[in-house]
């Protein structure tokens, strides 16, 4: 019954990496989303796009969600953040460790004690919410229903984008367009397997993208 599941997505060292100023941060952790598991990278933010600074004094207090959505009324920003930041918001329950939290605070300091470095959160705490929106639309109300509908509507996305992955790793270059059409045609003959992670590797280390 525990609400985390298990896996990559709610992996601690994963989580604790995409956060930044004491805080999970919506962005980086929507941004990984799309580059690493829905192999859907987002493209390079224009240069003219502001930062977002939630520590500005005319930002306290404020959500990340009502943050991002006075980020996303330029133009420029909202093309992307639409559907990064949707998929970062089902993060919220880890923290900057990655641990499980059912409420944020409103601000967090860093505190740092013998070379340990600590954020602690200060002013009101509010509950989390982490509801938002897939790519295609499908929404979510918890991190639990967002894990459900990845493996429901999501799996070959998932999949095409880890045989690139191991490509890049078993070739040490990134995968060319005969590659692709060789991962479609795996993926086809294992769809009927649940694309079992043994057999994908199997035919992925007999075929031409890894021997020649």
């Amino acid at each position: 019954d525990d609400p985390r599941g298990g896996g990559i997505l709610s992996h601690a060292g994963i989580q604790s990496m995409l956060c930044w100023m004491g805080d999970n941060w919506v962005i980086y952790r929507g941004a990984w989303m799309l580059n690493h598991i829905l192999d859907d990278p987002p493209p390079t933010p224009p240069l003219e796009v502001p930062e977002l600074n939630p520590f500005d004094k005319q930002n306290h207090g404020k959500s990340f969600r009502q943050l991002l959505a006075q980020h996303q009324e330029d133009q420029n920003c909202s093309v992307c953040h639409r559907k990064i930041d949707s998929l970062g918001f089902a993060f919220q329950n880890f923290d900057l460790s990655g641990r499980w939290r059912n409420v944020e605070h409103e601000r967090y300091h860093r505190y740092e004690l013998d070379s340990k470095i600590e954020w602690r959160g200060e002013g009101k705490a509010r509950p989390i919410d982490a509801a938002g929106k897939l790519p295609r639309g499908e929404e979510f109300t918890s991190f639990g229903e967002y894990k459900d509908l990845l493996a429901k509507r999501y799996m070959d996305d998932i999949v095409r984008g880890m045989m690139k992955k191991l490509t890049l790793y078993g070739t040490g270059r990134k995968a060319d367009v005969l590659d692709l059409s060789t991962i479609r045609s795996i993926m086809r003959e294992q769809s009927s397997n649940d694309y079992r992670m043994n057999d994908m590797l199997k035919a992925l280390v007999r075929s031409r993208v890894f021997l020649n």
